[in-house]
Parts: structure tokens; sequence; C-alpha cells
């Protein structure tokens, strides 16, 4: 089994930025949530009288802010919606597989605030003479890994981030006929801006068209709190 050498250094970064990044939206995210539709087809079929629609004319989203440096003061704010207060998450472990194919650096997803576990998958890594390197030696940086040598295989890390959490609240616009839900969130900070289009969950749109037509006691379905969280 190959052994590996880390050497984490000790800032979060001399890159002084951040990235804004939306959390995935789940499948049924926006769409009416399958107990409303249940009710109201029970009503049809018993001859009853639907319940007046619940519709939500809202959707919520969850947003993260990465900071490679956690002294960096920033604002978050956005076009249309309302963000709610910041959630500080610095207690979190991420797992990322990298595929190495003869490089001597590869770059991290997140901003690595120490690295927990690191391993070659396979127990096998090869130079760049196409021989077996049985214990490569590398610096694991904040940003990037960095090897001693081209080397090819699959290497897994498994490393500590930070992050803000933002739930971003979006009624919807009464008076537009398409985009109804669409934001933009920007974040400033000193020397930069950074920004990101929000993407509503895609159900959210016909999700209106039904409710405004009736048809049921209906609810929207929004996202799970904590989801796809590291």
């Amino acid at each position: 089994m190959n052994t590996l050498t880390l050497n984490l250094s000790n800032s979060a970064s001399s890159r002084d930025t951040l990235w804004i990044e939306q959390e995935q939206a789940g499948q049924a995210d926006g769409y009416l949530s399958r107990a409303g539709m249940y009710r109201s087809i029970q009503a049809l079929l018993n001859q009853e009288m639907p319940d007046e629609p619940e519709c939500v004319n809202e959707c919520v989203v969850t947003l993260y802010v990465y900071r490679f440096d956690l002294a960096l003061a920033y604002r978050l704010d956005v076009s249309h919606g309302h963000l709610g207060a910041r959630i500080t998450e610095d207690d979190l472990y991420f797992t990322e597989k990298i595929k190495v194919s003869m490089d001597d650096e590869v770059k991290l997803k997140y901003p690595c605030f120490g690295v927990v576990e690191s391993r070659w998958l396979g127990d096998v890594v090869y130079d760049q003479d196409g021989m077996q390197s049985v214990a490569p030696s590398f610096v694991a940086g904040v940003e990037k890994i960095s090897f001693a040598a081209p080397v090819y295989g699959t290497f897994a890390v498994t490393y500590r981030i930070h992050r803000d959490k933002y739930l971003l609240s979006l009624p919807k616009r009464e008076t537009a006929i398409e985009n109804k839900y669409s934001s933009v969130a920007f974040a400033l900070f000193t020397g930069g801006l950074e920004l990101l289009e929000v993407d509503p969950p895609a159900g959210v749109e016909q999700t209106d068209m039904v409710c405004t037509g009736g048809g049921g006691s209906t609810s929207i379905a929004g996202p799970a709190d904590g989801r796809n969280i590291p």
C-alpha cells in the first residue's frame, strides 16, 4: 500500500477572493407536492369539491459563500428576493476524488483548511516513465496539491472546509410574464465583485401555471434543509 507524506501550510490562502455556490435542487423541488395532488384527486373521486388551492407564491434556494481568506469581509445581496441571516458552517468535511493524468499539480474544488485523509485509489500510481511509484511525496496546500513529479492515478482526499450559508426566498413577480423567480446574487468585497445567476427549481414556473388555474389543495415542495452537505 502506498504511503503519502503531507506538509500542510498554516495560512488559509494568499488569494484575497471568494466565490458563491448554489445548492443543487432536488428533482421534486418547486413542483406541486404529491400530498396536495393526492388530496385533490381523492376529492374528485368522491365527487366532493376540492379545497381551495394553497399554492405558495415563492420558492426557497440555498446559497453558499466560500472564502479563501476567512478574514475577508464581504456583503452578500441579491437583485430579487429576501436573504436570510448568515449561518456559519466551519466543521464540515468534503471528500473529493481527483484523476491525475501525468500532472504534478491539481486543484481542489473548495478552499482547504486541513487535510483529514488522503490515499491513492487502487493503491496504484505511475510516474512519467511508466514505473509504479511506491511512495510519491507531495505537498497539500490550501488550494492545490503538488506532487514531486508528474504522476498518473486517482487520488482521494478528505479535507475540512469553511463556508457561509444563506437561505434565499424568491417571491413571484406578479407583473412578470416569464422568469418570475429569477435573481442574481452578488458579493461585494474589498477589490472585487462576485456574481452568481440564481437558478430557481425547475418546477416553479410550471407549478405557477397550475396554481393560477386552480385545481385542489396544493403546495410547492421546498428543498430539504441540509441536503448535499459534505
